[in-house]
């Protein structure tokens, strides 16, 4: 194609903003997947120590494996119990 140099110019800088827009997405792309991945994981812990929890392992060896600190266990705990006696009751 002949392009005058003001239309050269002006294809150059679109294919430029194309190709920094191009990386933009991706490097978005990556951050929600990193995101994603530490969720994932998160949840995953509490699961587990939700589980290790009900069977009544001691806190300081669930926080060891999973993690999760003790005031996060301490909230779980407090959740697992409920959880335990509202089951009971019914």
């Amino acid at each position: 194609m002949n392009f005058s140099p003001e239309a050269r110019e002006a294809y150059e800088d679109h294919l430029k903003w194309l190709r920094i827009e191009a990386n933009t997405i991706k490097n978005y792309e990556q951050i929600g997947e990193a995101r994603g991945r530490a969720e994932g994981k998160a949840e995953r812990s509490i699961e587990i120590a939700k589980a290790m929890l009900s069977k009544n392992h001691a806190m300081a060896d669930i926080a060891d494996l999973t993690g999760l600190s003790l005031e996060e266990i301490s909230t779980l705990y407090i959740k697992v119990v409920i959880s335990l006696e509202q089951c009971n009751v019914a």
